[in-house]
């Protein structure tokens, strides 16, 4: 089950198993790299799959609302950024993501070109907790 108000971007590109269910507002860019998607998966609301690399999602993955994953970033501190420079003005670094079965991805998180998440784990956005006064 895809909602209908998801954007797919290379659709040639993208390959889903069975038992996926991808929520509205999510975006799954896939024009020049991969994206697989496994079986029994849920994508809620509001995620991002940049797919300049190749993404692997395992079965049995939950992405949560709002999930971003990049496989390409340009953010290295080392030379201009945006879309709108020149190639030869940027540095942009691009690695495969893989995201092993049985794995949850927390509300908010981003993952980053290069990330290897194992089976069976759990990643989310650090909490502060603050007594109440």
């Amino acid at each position: 089950m895809i909602a209908r108000n998801c954007t797919i971007i290379g659709l040639k590109n993208i390959t889903i198993s069975h038992n996926v269910r991808i929520d509205g507002g999510t975006t799954i860019a896939a024009a020049h790299g991969s994206c697989s998607i496994g079986a029994f998966i849920h994508i809620a609301s509001g995620c991002h799959l940049a797919c300049v690399n190749d993404v692997t999602l395992g079965d049995f993955v939950g992405l949560s609302q709002g999930v971003r994953l990049y496989s390409a970033s340009d953010h290295s501190g080392r030379s201009l950024t945006t879309p709108t420079i020149p190639a030869e003005f940027q540095t942009v670094t691009t690695a495969s993501v893989k995201i092993g079965k049985h794995v949850i991805v927390g509300s908010g998180c981003v993952i980053l070109p290069g990330a290897d998440i194992g089976e069976c784990s759990s990643v989310g956005v650090p909490v502060s907790c603050h007594p109440a006064s």
